[in-house]
Order: C-alpha cells, then sequence, then structure tokens
C-alpha cells in the first residue's frame, strides 16, 4: 500500500499546488458504507480502490482523476449489461467522450487490480488495452499527464 499512499500525496501536492477552479479533492467516504454496497451489487471492490475512496472520494483536475463513488455507480448502471453480469469492471474515470477506464476486477488480487481501456469505438465487452499494473500506477500517470499536458487558462 506505500505505492499508493505515495501517489496519493502525489495528487494532493499536484492539487494543492494548483488550487485553482476545476481542481479539487473528494471528501473521504465510509470504507463500511462502499464494501456494503460493493457486495450488495455483486462486486468485490479491491483494498486499494476502498483505501483510496476512504482518503478521497474523487479527485478533479480539470476533469476527473477518477470518479466519485456515486459517479463511478451512475456509469455503472449504464454500462450494467457488458461490465456488471457477471462483476467483471468497475468503472473509475472517463473521458467525456465515451471511452472509461475501469478496475479490472476478473484480475483483482483482493488488494489490487489492473486498470483497463474500453474504447467507445471498439467494444464494451473486453478492454481495448491495459491502462495500468495497479491502481497507484494509473494515479500517478494521471496526475503526471494532466500536469504535464499544460491546464487550460482559469
Amino acid at each position: 500500500m506505500s505505492e499508493l499512499r505515495a501517489a496519493i500525496a502525489g495528487l494532493r501536492k499536484a492539487v494543492q499546488d494548483l488550487d485553482r477552479p476545476g481542481v479539487s479533492l473528494g471528501k473521504p467516504i465510509d470504507r463500511g458504507a462502499v464494501r456494503w454496497l460493493a457486495t450488495k451489487l455483486g462486486f468485490a471492490l479491491p483494498s486499494a480502490y476502498i483505501d483510496l475512496l476512504a482518503t478521497h472520494d474523487g479527485a478533479t483536475i480539470v476533469d476527473p482523476v477518477y470518479f466519485s463513488f456515486m459517479a463511478s455507480l451512475d456509469v455503472l448502471v449504464i454500462h450494467r449489461r457488458e461490465w456488471a453480469d457477471p462483476a467483471r469492471f468497475w468503472p473509475l474515470t472517463g473521458d467525456g467522450s465515451g471511452n472509461y477506464h475501469c478496475l479490472d476486477l476478473t484480475r483483482s488480487n483482493g488488494s489490487d487490480s489492473p486498470v483497463v481501456c474500453f474504447d467507445a469505438m471498439a467494444s464494451w465487452e473486453e478492454p481495448e488495452s491495459q491502462s495500468a499494473a495497479t491502481l497507484a500506477e494509473f494515479l500517478d500517470a494521471e496526475v503526471r499527464a494532466r500536469l504535464g499536458a499544460g491546464l487550460p487558462p482559469e
């Protein structure tokens, strides 16, 4: 989990350094509530993701770095046939054009999960590619990409 803690610290630093509209960290969410609802829906979410939400329920640097738990549920409802029956993929973030990064629960080890990408032009059934081997690796890459691309004027 130290990699995840480091990724969260990097995310916090980026948000604090930017200190501008459209950049925010969500408030913590209750771990028990996340586990309870996920279990009711048939999902076994990795502990790294639950720890992330328990620290910040969502993060935005202009666009979502990762969705809040409820925003993930909203996307899941749309793609429930492809991703939730059976429980295979959990929406993590999207690009606003219909492409999503999801936790691949079919390859989760219980503590972490690879992050995969669904391309709206390819398939909703199977991911187009793997974005990262772990949640921490994905967070680091997302923050670096947003900071490296340059942010639009305030």
